[in-house]
């Protein structure tokens, strides 16, 4: 109701001249000018009370002021206007919309106006353009309705038959409803206004041209004239309308019989089309764009959501270049709510028009890496339904390896991710649904050679995942979905092999024959037995001949497939395991490093766990060890001989294949040796360590390799002292070669990965028997020994840190992770070094490092706390032997005791730091220049452990960036008088006495140690 009371107030304003029959010309002339300017006031009136109050209303809508919120009124009178606008009984709405449109421009563009109420302004104006876009977009002229209006009137102006039925509509109806009277006037009089603009529009232009250009086409000239006179030709109908007479209104019934609501109110919208609130869309959404650069975030933010109202009701305006720029711009927003919004926006409707969705691909798939957690859900939803809605879409493998890499992300990303892909991949598809199948299997492949250089650790978590959320259910679709996934996968193997055979398509179907075996590795690390019934099926592939790398791939993936699944299988035929071991002998035999690995691999799985066929294993083994054994005699014999050298390939490979096989079989137990006693490991170790002091880098390598084999079967070994003596060698001196400390660290890495399977393995299997056990019955040698190993070179692995090639700190870092990982050391000992490695050139050192000193904080934080602070110390014993017991003589004995430490003679060189005095500090002055600071900070030794505030001595050494920091907490302390409270807290380590424990010598540090 005071939505429709202001719009009557507003339409009543305007008043149109009264007529008048006795006038001569002249008069009629004057008359007719007055009536002009008369009509066009009127109506700027009714403009100026609608601003004015438009105004005030919406001042009132800023804070919350009392007990009164204007804002739900006036939100209540926008959806007001939108409901009334372009209804011939309501004029005045098209108006007071179009005005309040430049207000909320003004008011959210003005930095000055409160923020409540940009915001507000902004909401206000989103709503206001949304609906704009919506008329545009829904609106469908009924042509027909507009052709048959134009038929019953008659005229030659198709406006002015237009506007003569609407008036004609409108006075039939005043009848019934006395207020149409005042619509009719208002029609009129912004009709005249309207068309008064256009001609001073037009005049304008024409002395704008005769200015600047002088001459005129005629052509110009006669379009002018042509404007000039519609436009008359318009006032002069008007006029004539306004002098009809109310007894005139009967006569206008036939023509108002044409005209019913509907009708009218497609001439209103069609009219009102040509007026500038219809044409307004454009500046309001470049206006909204224009905000999105704003400083403030509640501003951003509600722009964005502006941008969401209007996107909602026509998506193509995605394609428009500032909105892709203004969206883009906002993705990479620096709050997190505004890049919420711009990704929910293109969400809701990228699915709409499957075009933008390449278009905002690359903007989107940024995203993923956000640091919002709820920025990364949504593009995580959003990529699902383009693979969901358009699995033809190129990208679909890139998306599927962008969102398959946040299965390790937070649990509502992991949850989301799991969802994701049990709905993608792991759902049972139809028996007589091949097309589905195959293109489920040529994704799931796409994705596994796109991250065939990153790993499949993610795969494997998210297999994991799925199987075991469904262990305890009684339908499991993620098991029965894998179960068709393998089969076809083996299916498809057998097509590409047929096909390989084709010229044209060799080398894209020998990319697929990888992919597809890759895949069915996969599986079978973590559900092997779903490869149990093709396991004879992959035995061929091992008699592969290997001319291209893809070939090599295929025989190491079949040959770590077989040695997970022949293990699980009933009673496998002799014929078939014995074929397997002459394939895999061959392999070893033939070719290189990576097939002799896994190929030893496999065959360790088979003979320790199926055939025991030992003396297989015993000659193969005898072979390689027996050459080595000669190599190094007549390399004892004589050093300088050109045996050796000549024999290089095969004693490369003999150190490797020995190194190999120790780490699959334990040649000590009696099944190969048989009585003899000697000791197998010892002469290896003894073997290998020899040719590490070979003068050949690449046999020393090899060498090392062996050694790290050997170690996994036997790590007490890492324990003799030559063993000691070689690895702290290699790492802890500065000239020896690169590769040589990097296959070091290899090896320490390759134990620990092992020794962790080893103790996941010993942790499943002990689930499954923990009920019958015996705890103090139980005990395992090896449970303390990889913490041991570690202790041993944690120091030179940790200098490796500052090593100046970046392959060495990776492998050096990636060791120290495992090792806190697996809890084997306590983390304290790393945190400098940690710190130290945030500064790596290398981003993906910076970040792993990163990542493990949250961990430490999270899993240590109530640790270091009780280790850094401790209350009611003491007592103390002073030089004379008296035992202090009051607080006063502790903190007296406290000072002298860090007043003797920073006084002593052992200052570094060069020191220009003047003595702490013991008596009034008022007297004292100081002077220190950050020259001073970075002296001091230089001269740090390097070599000492780190003192209580946790930092290397040599990180502060190098780190000349805090001497400023520094510097202003110094003269700010001087000055004051004050310290920093932590620098009042010192770590005092009792050293008790023989004989008398309750008395104890003060060993102190301070804050100010480790500088």
């Amino acid at each position: 109701m005071v939505t429709a009371l202001v719009l009557q107030l507003i339409q009543c304003v305007v008043h149109l001249p009264t007529t008048e029959k006795d006038s001569n010309s002249e008069e009629e002339s004057n008359k007719k000018v007055d009536q002009d300017v008369l009509m066009t006031n009127s109506y700027e009136t009714a403009m100026r009370t609608a601003q004015n109050f438009l105004s005030i209303f919406l001042k009132k809508c800023g804070s919350k002021q009392g007990e009164e919120d204007y804002r739900p009124l006036f939100e209540n009178f926008i959806q007001d206007l939108l409901s009334t606008v372009n209804k011939p009984e309501w004029p005045a709405a098209e108006l007071l919309l179009s005005l309040l449109g430049r207000l909320l421009v003004h008011q959210f563009s003005n930095k000055s106006t409160e923020m409540a109420l940009r915001v507000a302004s902004l909401d206000y104006l989103g709503t206001v353009a949304a609906r704009l876009r919506k008329d545009a977009v829904t609106s469908k002229m009924d042509q027909g309705s507009i052709a048959r209006i134009l038929k019953q009137v008659s005229g030659g102006d198709e406006i002015q038959q237009l506007q003569k039925a609407l008036l004609d509509y409108l006075d039939e109806n005043t009848e019934t409803d006395a207020s149409l009277v005042f619509s009719r006037k208002f029609y009129i009089a912004q009709w005249f206004r309207d068309t008064t603009m256009e001609t001073e529009k037009a005049i304008k232009s024409q002395k704008d041209e005769d200015s600047s250009e002088g001459t005129h086409h005629a052509k110009d000239v006669e379009t002018t004239g042509q404007i000039m006179h519609r436009a008359e030709s318009r006032k002069t109908f008007l006029r004539s309308i306004i002098k009809t007479t109310p007894s005139q209104f009967s006569t206008l019934k036939m023509n108002s019989d044409t005209v019913d609501y509907e009708d009218a109110c497609l001439i209103v919208r069609y009219l009102a089309s040509m007026r500038p609130f219809a044409q307004s869309f454009d500046i309001y959404l470049t206006q909204i764009l224009r905000v999105l650069g704003e400083n403030a975030i509640a501003v951003r933010t509600k722009a964005m959501k502006c941008l969401s109202e209007v996107v909602a009701v026509d998506p193509s305006i995605l394609a428009r270049l500032d909105m892709q720029r203004g969206v883009h711009g906002r993705l990479m927003d620096n709050s997190t709510s505004v890049r919420e919004a711009a990704v929910e926006l293109l969400g809701r409707f990228v699915l709409c028009r499957p075009q933008l969705a390449e278009q905002y691909y690359d903007m989107l798939i940024e995203r993923i890496l956000d640091t919002g957690i709820s920025v990364r859900k949504r593009v995580i939803k959003i990529l699902r339904d383009i693979c969901i809605e358009q699995p033809t879409f190129p990208k679909i493998t890139e998306m599927c390896v962008k969102m398959i890499r946040r299965v390790n992300d937070e649990e509502g990303i992991k949850k989301l991710v799991n969802e994701t892909f049990q709905k993608l991949w792991f759902t049972p598809t139809l028996h007589h649904d091949k097309e589905a199948m195959t293109r489920k299997i040529l994704n799931i492949t796409d994705v596994v050679a796109a991250c065939r250089d990153t790993g499949y650790d993610w795969f494997e978590q998210l297999l994991q995942n799925l199987l075991k959320s469904e262990e305890d259910a009684s339908y499991k679709p993620v098991k029965k979905a894998c179960t068709q996934l393998v089969d076809n996968l083996v299916e498809h193997i057998l097509k590409y092999e047929e096909s390989l055979s084709d010229s044209d398509n060799k080398g894209v179907n020998s990319g697929r024959l990888v992919a597809c075996i890759t895949t069915l590795f996969l599986f079978s690390k973590i559900r092997p037995q779903l490869m149990v019934k093709h396991a004879m099926t992959m035995q061929p592939y091992l008699t592969t001949k290997c001319s291209t790398q893809n070939d090599f791939m295929v025989i190491c993936n079949v040959a770590k497939i077989l040695e997970l699944v022949v293990p699980l299988m009933e009673h496998p035929s002799e014929t078939f395991l014995a074929t397997i071991e002459e394939d895999l002998m061959k392999l070893i035999i033939k070719y290189g490093m990576t097939v002799v690995q896994h190929c030893v691999s496999c065959l360790g799985a088979v003979v320790n766990k199926v055939t025991q066929n030992y003396k297989f294993v015993w000659a193969c083994f005898n072979r390689y060890y027996g050459a080595l054994s000669k190599l190094k005699s007549q390399h004892q014999e004589d050093p300088n001989s050109t045996i050796v050298t000549a024999n290089k390939p095969a004693l490369l490979r003999s150190l490797f294949t020995v190194g190999a096989l120790c780490r699959h079989f334990d040649f000590d137990q009696e099944d190969f040796k048989g009585n003899s006693k000697v000791n197998i490991k010892d002469k290896v170790l003894e073997l290998l360590m020899y040719f590490t002091k070979h003068s050949d880098e690449e046999v020393q390598t090899k060498a090392i390799i062996g050694l790290g084999f050997a170690f996994i079967q036997h790590p007490s070994l890492m324990f003799e002292q030559e063993v000691k003596t070689l690895y702290n060698s290699i790492l802890s001196d500065k000239n020896c070669s690169v590769n040589l400390k990097i296959q070091v660290l290899k090896n320490l890495q390759t134990y620990l990965q092992e020794e962790d399977t080893r103790m996941q393995q010993a942790d499943r299997d002990w689930k499954k028997v923990a009920k019958q056990e015996d705890l103090k019955e139980m005990g395992d040698i090896s449970s303390g020994m990889s913490s041991s190993i570690m202790q041993l070179y944690l120091k030179q692995v940790l200098e490796a840190f500052f090593h100046t090639q970046s392959s060495v700190r990776h492998f050096a870092l990636n060791v120290i992770a495992l090792t806190l990982n697996q809890g084997l050391i306590h983390p304290v000992q790393c945190v400098p070094y940690l710190i130290a490695m945030g500064t790596d050139p290398e981003p993906s050192m910076r970040n792993k490092a990163d990542q493990q000193l949250v961990e430490i904080d999270k899993n240590m934080l109530g640790s270091f706390t009780k280790w850094q602070c401790k209350n009611d110390i003491g007592p103390f014993q002073d030089e004379n032997g008296h035992l202090t017991n009051r607080d006063m003589d502790e903190t007296e004995m406290f000072n002298d005791f860090f007043a003797s430490a920073f006084n002593t003679n052992d200052k570094p060189r060069g020191s220009h730091c003047p003595e702490l005095e013991d008596h009034d500090c008022e007297n004292n002055q100081i002077s220190v220049n950050p020259e001073n600071v970075w002296i001091l900070l230089f001269q740090l030794d390097p070599y000492k452990s780190m003192g209580p505030d946790g930092i290397h001595p040599r990180l502060l050494r190098g780190a000349d960036v805090i001497t400023k920091p520094l510097l202003m907490i110094f003269e700010w302390s001087w000055e004051s008088g004050e310290v920093p409270a932590d620098w009042k807290l010192g770590n005092v380590v009792p050293v008790f006495k023989k004989r008398k424990k309750e008395a104890s010598s003060l060993a102190c540090q301070s804050r100010f140690s480790a500088w």
